[in-house]
């Protein structure tokens, strides 16, 4: 059977086409693949024929908090026989608790509308095996779209020894990651201490914590662009000789891309990253990279970095081998164009959507008070979800029982 050639697709995200999850999960790869891309975003109009001519329709991470808009959508994908997706690339039911998105209730309000996307969904598609792992008991029909680099907008650098008089120690990321580069502060002082001058750390996007920023060997940089192909620009004209990329271990950061180490190879960089998932896939350790899981390994590890740069080079030439082999989105984007057409051929139109979006409309906005406490009593969603589920009826109310009692532990007070 000849698989369908998709041309179009409608994308509902809260992102602009320019940032970085947009640029990284659709756009740039269905870019590369011919797909034409329709995006739209929650503050513009958004009418039924919108959707005519759309071989997909794809909605990426929390536009679900839309819940009225999202439903809309749904349905008319659902009566026009449009595929509906959707695309995730964070476990964000998981934040940690420590995590800032977690602590300012960024995602609050979207987690469960998040699942229930999920739920009607006829596929989702993710950035790692984790979140696979994590949802295929709610959707079985999903695509593990890995995250590449796109050397469009990173350069691979050949690596080079350096002739200035100080070894320059770099982070980029942004403020969600606090507590990662709160975890290692202490190494960082250690090596900042000992080795006299010689060593400076520098940090862009995160505002570093008090303790490293009054240290007179740290400098902190904002560099944060609106735009993903911006930022690239920018930040691969930085200078630094050592990159580190602390990730506390949890099962949101085990679900994490590897993009962060990928874009540091590419600026022809050798580091220290945490022993975790993510990183582990693709760092072969002392050989193309360092890992480290304790304080007394990032120091370690970081004094061995410091005193061999020839090593450096060593291990960032081993590990662009494997970025060139592996990780360029110019070798990978078919992947998407592959998983929409297998979505397409293989679609058929469910029967339960209309009751799971009644369900939707009934927990999420019938509730709406200011709080955005829900008023249904769980007995009752899981009442309504053994209807909408037969052999997956008990993960599902067990699983909405699980948020209830974590995102709104005071709604039955």
């Amino acid at each position: 059977m000849t698989q369908p050639k998709i041309k179009k697709v409608s994308v509902f995200s809260v992102a602009n086409p320019e940032h970085a999850i947009a640029s990284l999960r659709l756009v740039a790869p269905l870019s590369e693949a011919g797909i034409d891309v329709i995006w739209r975003m929650p503050d513009q109009d958004y009418d039924q024929d919108s959707l005519v001519g759309s071989d997909l329709v794809i909605i990426q991470r929390d536009f679900p908090r839309f819940v009225d808009q999202y439903i809309r959508i749904h349905s008319d994908a659902h009566r026009f026989r449009i595929p509906v997706v959707f695309e995730i690339d964070d476990l964000l039911w998981e934040l940690p608790e420590d995590h800032p998105d977690r602590l300012s209730h960024h995602y609050t309000e979207a987690l469960i509308p998040m699942m229930f996307a999920a739920l009607a969904a006829d596929a989702l598609t993710v950035a790692t095996p984790g979140i696979k792992d994590y949802l295929i008991w709610l959707n079985p029909n999903i695509f593990v779209l890995p995250n590449y680099l796109n050397p469009k907008f990173w350069r691979i650098n050949q690596p080079e020894t350096s002739s200035r008089d100080s070894t320059i120690i770099g982070y980029m990321g942004g403020d969600s990651h606090r507590p990662d580069l709160e975890m290692i502060e202490p190494a960082l002082v250690n090596i900042l201490d000992r080795h006299h001058g010689e060593v400076k750390f520098k940090t862009w996007g995160l505002e570093p914590t008090r303790r490293l920023l009054e240290h007179p060997l740290v400098e902190w940089s904002p560099l944060s662009p609106g735009d993903y192909q911006g930022f690239a620009e920018l930040f691969s004209k930085q200078v630094l000789d050592i990159y580190i990329l602390p990730l506390q271990d949890s099962l949101f950061n085990r679900a994490k891309s590897s993009i962060k180490l990928l874009e540091f190879t590419s600026m022809g960089i050798s580091g220290v990253s945490s022993d975790i998932v993510p990183y582990r896939n693709v760092v072969i350790p002392d050989v193309s990279g360092m890992v480290a899981d304790s304080i007394n390994q990032w120091e370690s590890h970081l004094d061995f970095l410091i005193a061999n740069e020839d090593k450096r080079v060593e291990m960032t030439l081993r590990a662009q081998e494997t970025l060139t082999n592996d990780w360029l989105l110019s070798d990978h984007f078919h992947i998407w164009q592959q998983a929409y057409e297998n979505i397409i051929s293989s679609y058929s139109k469910r029967e339960d959507i209309p009751r799971i979006l009644q369900l939707m409309s009934t927990i999420m906005i019938q509730s709406g008070d200011q709080t955005k406490q829900l008023r249904i009593e769980i007995n009752d969603i899981q009442t309504q979800l053994n209807l909408l589920t037969q052999s997956r009826s008990w993960q599902v109310s067990q699983a909405f029982r699980k948020f209830f009692a974590s995102i709104l532990p005071d709604r039955n007070n």
